[in-house]
This record gives structure tokens, sequence and C-alpha cells, in this order.
């Protein structure tokens, strides 16, 4: 009687088990078909060398960022080449736009019990949503994802450089993230393949690791430093064109914080925007030669303010009988633009999106330092804001 009794338990225990088990299936089934949004990509191609697949992935219906990306997350999810390919997965985002491929969103592990919702957090404020000039990608048309299946031996010696945050992936055993430093000799766009982040399977994924050991910190004299500044350009549209209004030049070790503000008095003038623009890049060019500052970064100089400095320069130079010259990358992007003065001295515009290659908003919120001051007002766009002294005000600050 006592051993039918125990059986009983043990068979009642089983089903239990079971039962829970297909029950969070069906609800995590249901959580993806009711999303509406898995038609809303197309896979296009998928290719498989065996440590990992790439599904190459259409925006379909031009989604935003997170509709895309939540639309990418269903149909993989769905997709039978992605569930039968291991129980946890490492997947990468790359973005295609405008015939350059770069990193989307860092790698991140899952399994198959990972909700959206989880992966999301993971990975939203890794998400890059500007192009190489700075301004916002409102629609990414093309995606590829890169899926690693980490239960295979082969990628379990994937190393790990970094702490992240951890990635919330239900059923995982947690401990403090690590990067997965998975890099190559050009990766789907050239250059660097990976931006990096993971988190930990289990403990055998912690056995035979390799530590990449940090570089220590070594005491750099202050006065060794280059000094150098940085300066930023303001524009508005007047009559269909961007034309520089406000240019900043800033270094806070000397005390320089300048603002070069267009003269509105000539504008009204026969070719009053032409004489303005002149007078304006006049004076900014005098001041920082005359500050002896041998480098001037400006974020975005590769592309949309390089196109204003160069400009403004070649006309300030031959006027002046200095020099100018550039190096320019393969994608006609100007990497420096340097100024050698008739008196022997040389000033370098550098492009500190090379070195921070993120948002002005994003590169101040890495710092901590307090970033645009003022939102954005579709009247800073216009000549209504040198009309008005409070709109003025706020242009300033953005």
């Amino acid at each position: 009687m006592n051993k039918f009794l125990y059986d009983l338990v043990k068979l009642a225990k089983s089903l239990n088990v079971k039962v829970s088990a297909q029950l969070d299936k069906l609800a995590r089934n249901y959580e993806k078909r009711s999303s509406g949004n898995v038609s809303n990509v197309k896979i296009n191609e998928v290719n498989d060398n065996g440590r990992y697949k790439t599904f190459h992935i259409l925006n379909t219906e031009l989604g935003d960022h997170f509709d895309a990306l939540k639309s990418i997350y269903f149909t993989l999810t769905n997709d039978n080449r992605f569930i039968k390919f291991g129980k946890h997965k490492v997947i990468i985002v790359f973005a295609h736009y405008e015939g350059k491929t770069f990193t989307y969103h860092c790698n991140v592990l899952i399994n198959d019990k990972t909700t959206f919702e989880n992966y999301y957090e993971q990975v939203k404020d890794s998400i890059r949503s500007n192009g190489d000039d700075g301004y916002p990608i409102d629609v990414i048309p093309e995606f590829t994802v890169k899926v690693w299946n980490m239960d295979k031996y082969a990628n379990r010696k994937i190393k790990l450089t970094k702490k992240a945050s951890p990635a919330k992936a239900e059923g995982l055993r947690h401990t403090p993230t690590k990067t997965v430093g998975m890099r190559g000799a050009g990766g789907v766009g050239g250059g660097r393949s990976f931006s990096t982040t993971s988190s930990i399977l289990d403990r055998d994924l912690n056995r035979n690791r390799n530590y990449i050991i940090p570089i220590k910190k070594q005491n750099i004299k202050l006065d060794s430093i280059i000094p150098f500044a940085a300066s930023d350009i303001e524009t508005i549209n007047y009559n269909g064109y961007q034309m520089p209004i406000l240019i900043t030049y800033f270094n806070d070790k000397i005390g320089i914080n300048w603002e070069f503000l267009i003269d509105k008095k000539l504008l009204s003038l026969p070719d009053g925007m032409k004489l303005a623009q002149k007078k304006l890049w006049d004076e900014y060019f005098y001041n920082v030669i005359s500050s002896k500052i041998g480098i001037v970064f400006m974020h975005n100089l590769g592309s949309f303010d390089g196109y204003f400095i160069y400009k403004a320069l070649s006309i300030y130079a031959y006027e002046n009988k200095h020099k100018v010259s550039t190096i320019i990358d393969q994608h006609n992007k100007f990497i420096s633009i340097t100024l050698k003065t008739k008196d022997g001295s040389t000033i370098i515009f550098k492009d500190s999106f090379r070195i921070f290659p993120v948002s002005l908003n994003q590169l101040c919120n890495i710092f901590h330092v307090e970033g645009k001051v003022s939102k954005y007002n579709i009247k800073f766009n216009t000549l209504d804001v040198l009309n008005n002294n409070y709109l003025l005000k706020k242009f300033r600050k953005i």
C-alpha cells in the first residue's frame, strides 16, 4: 500500500511538471502570435557555417526601431531554423543603411524562454539609431542577425573581456556579466566587427576561460597633453539651404567660451546672407588663429560641419595668404582639415565622431556631463530665431 501511494505521488509530480512546462510553452506561443508583428519583417536569406547562422531580414513594413526589432525577435523565435539551433544562443544585429553596414546593437545571450521585453531591456541602450553624420535614422530597411549556438562546445571558449549589465533571460544562471570578445578581420561591413555584451550561460561556460588582462593605469603628465578646443556649428534653413548662423568655440582650461552669431542687420541688404556669412566666418577664423590652440574638434566634421568649414576656410585662407589641406577617407568624408598660416602656425580641425561614434547627447551621458539644455523647436530652423530674443536664448543652449 505504501509503495502504491509513493508511486502515485511520484506520478502526480511528474504530470505536474509536464503540464506546467506545456502551459508555459503555450503561453509563450500565444505571446508571439498575439503580438501581430511577426509578418512586419521578412527573412530573405539564411546562411549556416555550423557554429553560427546568419539571417538576412527585410523591414518590409518600414517599421521604426522598436517595431522593427520586435518584429525581428518574434519572427526569429517562430522560425524552426532558429528554434532548433540550440537552447542557448548569442545574437547580434547589424543594420544596412544607404550602402553601409554597422553594428545595430551589442551581442546578447538569450534562451528559449527569453521574452522580448527581457531581450529589449538588455539591448536598448546599445541600439545605434544615428548615421555617420550624427543625425537620427528613422527607419532601417534591412538587417543581418548573426546567431551563435552556445550549446556547441566550439563556441564555449568565446573570450569575455569586460563587465556589462546582466541579461534578463529567464531560466539562466546569472553571474556578473562580461562581454563576449568576438572580433573578426572585417565582419559584415569591414573594420570593427562586433560591439560586445553578453551574459554567462552556466558553470560549464566558466571553465577554462582565458581572461584578457586590463592595461594598467598610467600616470600622464598634464603638461605633456596637447591643448585642444571644441567647436560646433548651428544652422537654419534659408531658401532651401542650411546656413550657419551660430558658431561656438570652447576650451575651459584657458577660459575660452566664445559664441559667434551672424549679424542679422546685414541680412536686410542685397546679398545680405552672403555678406553676413563672410563676416561670421572671418571673425571665427581670426579668433581661432589668435587663440593659438593647435587642434579643434568638431563632432561630425566628416560630413555636415566639414563642408561648411572647408568652404569657408578655403576662402579665408586664399584672402589672407594661408594654406589649407585635407585628409579624406575612402567614403569622401573629412578625416582632418589643416590650416597653415603665413606666419608658420598650424591648426588642425578633427572629427570627434571618429573617436566617439555616438550622438552628442549620448556622449554627454557617457561622461556624465550636461548635454543639450533646450529641447529642439522647429522654429530654431528658421530666421524667426534671430528676431525673437526668447527663442534665440533657447537656441544658444541646444
